[in-house]
């Protein structure tokens, strides 16, 4: 049998023709195109045409060869299509790959051989995939028999079409080595690079929405949009991959949202997506975003939102997945959520924005883990549900915060009217305002293993308005390399300097003594509600936003504390019984703002900035203020 293989170089106007044994030892005539690399295949009355877009080559030494694993990557020139994979065997073997896999980038497709069948070198994947341009992936090739080998690390496929290299190889014997390449190529095709391509129909458009709205595009295509700048709204209509080459732009242009993803189960990645117009949304209309969702069941991907009036907006949706994303410098929110539930935040970085992460109305069972939210101007993460008829859906709850690095933002994370919430392993630092803040109707959370340091005021719990105070919050939670001691129910305990704490909070607790501490950078230093019969004495309270704060709380004493440089140095709310000081040979506490004489001072000179409910005087009097710091303490 005699066939004739033609390669045509258009490029270099070069043809060589060259001998090489086939099965029965019939010669072929090879003519190699390194432009168009095709392939033509003559025998026996029948023609195949194909086309080879990475070819490292048959090995110009084909022995040493033996079969094993083979572990590297591939990093190809030009974005490909592939549909089948060929491997070269030694002369007269029946060298071929067994198994093989390539991954990452979003890609992981897989293939097994057949068996010694008509085309025993090559073996056919379900679906074609990509591979785009540049971009580097992980390859496993399980060979059999005598397969040909590349005894180097690193090589560059034929006619310039990229490289590939070894990280291992593991024979048969199991003997290790990292200079053994499989001798492979590719089949598919090379893909349009310019303009906007629908792989599974082979047509190509100037437009991203043409491509959507095209007759022949249907649920499940996959559409390339190489890069470029499209000044569009792209309104997502049917069940579509829409996947970014080189990054490619999508601009609004002031006005309405450049993505809107109005069809369940799309996949949206590698997009900048910018000029989001200013509509703000109001409860019948999402606001206008880089990426609106409006769906469920989609996944976002690598995508990049910047400069928009919102970064990415969830809007009546469930079941999405937003992965490393960036959403930055958007005017509002980097991420908005409402009336949206059990949506997957996770790996992405939200900076700039007004808001890094914003949670509205009516949206439970989101989680929101492994993001990156920094140098936002308000809020890191912000929950917050204004208030509403009483008709109107509002609270948002059971949602999981984790693994977060909230940072160098103006507060860090802020729960409004949502309970029982996980709140776990987040580091947040360096806030200019708060940490972590559950306020109004927050309760019944649960936090672990939270590190919060260098905010002004570390975190906070607040409750006001609500029956229950209740948070399941242990000494796993720093501030400041101190634990957070949050007490529910307890009775009888001491809280001293051997506990080492740096928050206080007694929630229906009952004959609690808490002395020796040093308080300072919280919301309050320490927080009373609804506690009764309790002692807070020798305590140094400095530098919170409100030293000391009872609220519904009895029969409590407070004296020999100092009290310094807190912007409220104590407030007390529908608490009856406070002693703020125990007479006049003990005395009652140092406050900063006070001036008076004496240690303790005579009467003649009470402290009555001690505020009441709504920030007003009232909240009690400490008849014997002390003139000095630690002035009760005998020298």
């Amino acid at each position: 049998m005699k066939a004739k293989i033609a390669i045509v170089s258009l490029l270099m106007v070069l043809t060589f023709f060259f001998a090489i044994n086939v099965a029965e030892a019939s010669l072929m005539e090879l003519k190699y195109d390194f432009a168009t690399s095709i392939l033509e295949k003559e025998a026996e009355g029948y023609d195949i045409e194909e086309t080879i877009i990475f070819d490292t080559g048959p090995s110009s030494n084909q022995y040493p060869s033996i079969a094993g694993r083979h572990k590297g990557t591939i990093t190809p020139a030009k974005t490909l299509n592939v549909s089948k994979v060929f491997t070269y065997s030694c002369e007269g073997t029946g060298g071929h790959s067994e198994y093989v896999r390539i991954h990452g980038n979003g890609v992981n497709e897989t293939v097994t051989w057949g068996g010694y069948s008509e085309e025993w070198h090559k073996l056919s994947f379900n679906e074609s995939f990509l591979l785009a341009a540049n971009k580097t992936y992980y390859y496993l090739i399980r060979t059999g028999s005598y397969p040909q080998i590349h005894h180097t690390d690193e090589l560059k496929a034929e006619g310039g079409m990229g490289i590939i290299n070894c990280t291992s190889f593991v024979d048969v014997n199991d003997r290790s080595y990292t200079n053994c390449i499989p001798a492979i190529r590719l089949i598919g095709d090379f893909v349009n690079e310019e303009g906007v391509h629908n792989i599974d129909t082979g047509k190509n458009f100037s437009t991203i929405q043409v491509a959507i709205d095209d007759n022949e595009t249907q649920d499940g295509h996959r559409i390339e949009v190489y890069a470029g700048t499209y000044v569009e709204h792209v309104n997502v209509t049917k069940r579509l991959t829409l996947r970014g080459i080189g990054m490619p732009t999508v601009d609004a242009n002031g006005s309405g949202s450049a993505i809107t993803i109005g069809v369940d189960g799309c996949v949206v990645e590698e997009f900048i997506v910018t000029g989001g117009g200013s509509q703000e949304g109001n409860f019948f209309t999402g606001p206008d975003a880089g990426i609106t969702v409006s769906s469920d069941g989609n996944t976002l991907v690598n995508n990049t939102a910047s400069n928009n009036n919102y970064g990415i907006v969830l809007w009546h949706v469930s079941d999405n997945t937003l992965t490393k994303n960036i959403a930055k410098a958007n005017k509002y929110d980097g991420i908005y959520i409402d009336f949206s539930s059990n949506n997957y935040i996770i790996d992405n970085t939200a900076s700039e924005n007004e808001v890094g992460i914003k949670i509205m109305r009516a949206s439970n069972y989101n989680k929101i883990t492994n993001n990156t939210i920094s140098s936002n101007n308000e809020w890191g993460i912000r929950q917050f549900v204004p208030e509403l008829a009483t008709w109107v859906p509002s609270s948002s709850s059971y949602l999981t915060i984790a693994n977060n690095n909230v940072s160098n933002n103006g507060n860090g994370i802020y729960l409004s009217r949502s309970s029982r919430n996980t709140i776990t392993d987040n580091i947040v630092c360096s806030n200019e305002g708060y940490g972590i803040w559950l306020q109004h109707k927050s309760c019944y959370n649960k936090l672990r293993k939270n590190v919060l340091h260098n905010n002004k005021y570390n975190f906070g719990v607040d409750c006001f308005g609500t029956t229950s105070w209740d948070q399941d919050i242990d000494t796993t939670n720093t501030v400041d390399g101190k634990p957070i001691y949050y007490l529910v129910g307890k009775s009888g305990i001491t809280l001293d300097e051997s506990t080492n704490a740096g928050y206080v909070g007694l929630i229906s607790c009952n004959k609690i003594t808490v002395k020796n501490l040093n308080l300072t950078n919280n919301k309050h230093g320490i927080v009373v509600a609804k506690t009764r019969n309790s002692v807070l004495c020798n305590n140094t309270i400095m530098n919170n936003e409100e030293g000391i704060y009872l609220y519904a709380s009895d029969y409590n004493i407070v004296y020999h504390n100092n009290f310094k440089n807190n912007t409220i140095q104590a407030l007390n709310t529908w608490g009856w019984n406070i002693m703020w000081d125990k007479g006049p040979v003990e005395g009652g506490n140092y406050w900063s703002d006070h001036v008076c004489s004496g240690n303790p001072s005579n009467g003649s000179q009470p402290y009555h900035n001690i505020l009441a409910g709504g920030h007003i005087p009232g909240g009690g009097t400490d008849n014997y203020p002390f003139e000095a710091k630690w002035g009760w303490v005998e020298e």
